[in-house]
């Protein structure tokens, strides 16, 4: 299991989940893979999950967990 942290300290810039673009996908993946590789795991299942933090309007955190938040697909 692999996890991206995001943080927000307002909605002003929308989501924390809309910062896991498509694109940062790619590069989370990438990256996986060539630690996969090191250890001489190719090919192993994973998951990748992104936690997000937020405030709220008291001024309290909350944490939002989305589990298997993307697939590993393996891009050309």
């Amino acid at each position: 299991m692999f996890v991206e942290v995001k943080a927000r300290s307002s909605a002003r810039f929308g989501h924390f989940f809309d910062a896991v673009t498509r694109a940062k996908q790619r590069r989370l993946v990438a990256i996986v893979d060539d630690y996969l590789a090191r250890k001489g795991w190719q090919g192993r299942a994973c998951r990748f999950d992104v936690v997000g933090l937020s405030m709220r309007e008291t001024g309290r955190p909350f944490v939002e967990i989305v589990t298997k938040a993307f697939e590993a697909e393996r891009w050309s």
